[in-house]
């Protein structure tokens, strides 16, 4: 017996990729569009420039972590020091318009490896919060560099089995949001 309880869907190359997120699929489904931008000011204009830094989209089942995970690895002697983007969220239904959203992100960045000496830097924020189904929720990451991060959710409850992938179109519409 074949069984898949989620998918890592990467919008900004429209392309899906099955994973375990373990237990059965039992309870709600749900969809989780994610967009991580950073703002930069403009010393000389004093007019922010901004990017969307990832916009991926996540298929969960209520009660299970979905993880996204996006950067490198760097090798320090025979230890893989991994940077990057970490995001992990688990929703729980609250009623039928709203769900509560909880977990983490992580931004990091590792510095220039010497022989003997690597330096890994990272932000973490841990968030929970009771989002209404459809809309979009707002998350500040705290300021670094001059750059001000956001991370924003938007949660969708979904119906049918959960091996079936995203239609292509609703994976490319994430990516203009």
């Amino acid at each position: 017996m074949l069984r898949i309880t989620g998918f890592l869907v990467l919008a900004t190359n429209a392309i899906w990729q099955p994973f375990a997120l373990g237990g059965d699929a039992a309870g709600s489904q749900y969809l989780l569009h994610v967009k991580l931008t950073q703002e930069r000011s403009d010393d000389v204009c004093k007019n922010p420039t901004g990017k969307v830094l990832a916009a991926p989209i996540l298929v969960t089942v209520e009660g299970r972590e979905a993880v996204y995970l996006v950067g490198g690895k760097t090798t320090i002697g025979d230890q893989q020091v991994e940077h990057g983007t970490l995001l992990k969220v688990r929703i729980r239904s609250s009623d039928a318009n709203t769900a509560s959203v909880s977990g983490m992100i992580e931004l990091s960045t590792v510095g220039k490896a010497t022989d003997d000496l690597l330096t890994r830097m990272s932000t973490s924020m841990y968030f929970k919060r009771t989002v209404e189904l459809g809309k979009t929720c707002r998350f500040e990451l705290p300021k670094t560099d001059g750059n001000e991060q956001s991370l924003e959710l938007s949660v969708e409850r979904v119906a049918g089995p959960l091996a079936e992938p995203i239609p292509p179109h609703r994976a490319k519409a994430a990516v203009k949001r």
